[in-house]
């Protein structure tokens, strides 16, 4: 995957190098709900996983030949949930994965005689861009015993259809099961659009946790766009 300059279409390098993660023939790729880069891989069948800031392989986000994928070429994500959506041609299906653990969730189109056949592209009707990102607002290696921290998420929301779309708060969740996400969040209101709040840093795990804060937009068509963004809790001193 080779960048450019968007302004000066200057070459800048490969974003992603040849081969990285076991790419073989790459044919579509988007960025997904969580900022990351998303390709499918025709080559092995499978869908990889690339961090969209560096380019580094994540991983095999759907391993090859899951839902018996084969020789994927486009993807998108879409739908009432922003899931991921799969054109495998070599059988002429549309297959659907939850957006987030990468499950098999269903075939949306089977190719029959008077259905698709050898198709190579796909997308939805047009609706809101929408990228969020989350950091805490206090030097946390500096602060390792310090509970709760005020936590700011920017955020980007396009829409050309609709100058205002809505934007609103769906939830905030802990990857450590044993953290009460009720006392964990101070000041977040679910369902408005929610911006700035408290989390507890907490950790005494001894490995790195993170919260997932996930958000909706949705425009005056009612067509919506999910997104999500991690905040790493490291392990306290």
């Amino acid at each position: 995957m080779l960048r450019y300059d968007l302004r000066t279409k200057r070459f800048l390098g490969a974003f992603v190098p040849a081969g990285s993660g076991g790419l073989v023939a790459p044919i579509g790729m988007e960025f997904g709900p969580d900022g990351n880069l998303y390709v499918a891989s025709s080559g092995t069948n499978a869908v990889l996983r690339y961090d969209g800031h560096t380019g580094a392989f994540i991983d095999q986000f759907v391993p090859p030949g899951t839902a018996g994928i084969n020789s994927p070429h486009a993807i998108n994500f879409g739908g009432p949930h922003s899931n991921l959506y799969v054109i495998s041609t070599g059988n002429n299906q549309m297959v659907e994965f939850d957006r987030v653990t990468g499950a098999f969730v269903r075939v949306v189109a089977q190719g029959v005689a008077d259905g698709p056949s050898g198709e190579r592209g796909t997308t939805f009707t047009p609706r809101p861009t929408f990228q969020v990102h989350a950091y805490p607002l206090i030097d946390l290696a500096s602060h390792g015993k310090h509970h709760f921290a005020p936590v700011l998420v920017g955020h980007r929301v396009q829409d050309f259809s609709d100058p205002s779309p809505r934007v609103k708060l769906l939830s905030i969740v802990s990857s450590d099961p044993n953290v009460d996400i009720h006392s964990a969040v101070r000041g977040a209101t679910l369902g408005e659009a929610d911006f700035e709040f408290e989390l507890d840093f907490a950790n005494t795990t001894g490995a790195e946790q993170h919260y997932t804060i996930t958000y909706i937009a949705s425009n005056r068509h009612h067509l919506t766009k999910i997104a999500t963004a991690e905040v790493k809790v490291p392990a306290s001193h």
